[in-house]
């Protein structure tokens, strides 16, 4: 259940992230995280209109979901694999 979430919370991410590239913005929400050091943080809202905006809002909510999510699928990983590398040493 938790890989399944994982992987559809980055899917759906990453198709969020090509509605939102542009001339300004060419990688996505990544390059408008980093915007205030090129001072384009206006000039990519104005781009992404409406539309663009709605859509770095719902990447943002997404991002705090991702953000529990993989490292718990990290920690359930690691927790199937240590009795295995226990009995390896």
């Amino acid at each position: 259940m938790l890989l399944t979430l994982t992987i559809g919370t980055s899917l759906a991410l990453g198709v969020i992230d090509i509605g939102l590239e542009n001339t300004i913005t060419p990688r996505g929400i990544i390059s408008f995280e980093f915007c205030g050091f090129t001072a384009s943080c206006e000039a990519a809202l104005m781009e992404w209109c409406d539309k663009g905006q709605a859509l770095a809002m719902h990447s943002l909510g997404l991002d705090y979901l991702y953000m529990v999510l993989y490292p718990g699928l990290i920690c359930v990983a690691l927790l199937m694999i240590a009795p295995r590398v226990a009995k390896n040493t």
